[in-house]
């Protein structure tokens, strides 16, 4: 979408009246008009000569470059085939590496929260153990304890 001229949003009811007025307004660039229904855009109002400018770049994304040795465009199954792609606008090349470092920079962000609740467990951890001296087992000795201890209390011979 245009920044440069930003289109103007026309209701269907309001079209029928002024359908003239706004087809000199697009011819001249004034405006670029969106029609729409029920508040949601439908239609665009666009010069033939923007309309062939879709067109074209529609086809260049289908079906390809123009094969210079032919002069026609190699073809949707050479698409498909070698998997080629539109190069991308310079806009288009800035706004992708903006959205790659910004979820760079929230991942990182989660990465950082996440460690920083670790290390408040550690300390929490820590100042829970200091009072009990007792305690000398590793873990894994107090995990066995435990399981033995609840698998002999719920068996009745």
């Amino acid at each position: 979408m245009s920044t440069i001229l930003p289109p103007l949003y026309v209701r269907l009811t309001d079209v029928r009246l002024n359908l003239t007025e706004m087809i000199k307004r697009t011819l001249n660039g004034e405006e670029r008009m969106i029609i729409t229904r029920h508040g949601k855009p439908v239609v665009a109002l666009v010069t033939i000569n923007e309309l062939h400018r879709i067109w074209a770049d529609e086809d260049y994304e289908l079906y390809g470059p123009v094969n210079p040795e032919t002069g026609h465009r190699h073809g949707a199954a050479w698409v498909a085939r070698t998997g080629w792609k539109r190069p991308l606008f310079e806009a288009e090349v800035i706004a992708k590496e903006a959205a790659e470092k910004a979820e760079e920079q929230e991942m990182l962000t989660r990465i950082e929260a996440k460690i920083q609740s670790w290390e408040e467990e550690d300390t929490e951890t820590e100042q829970s153990s200091e009072g009990s001296a007792g305690d000398a087992r590793p873990v894994w000795w107090k995990r066995w304890w435990s399981i033995a201890a609840l698998t002999k209390s719920s068996v009745s011979f």
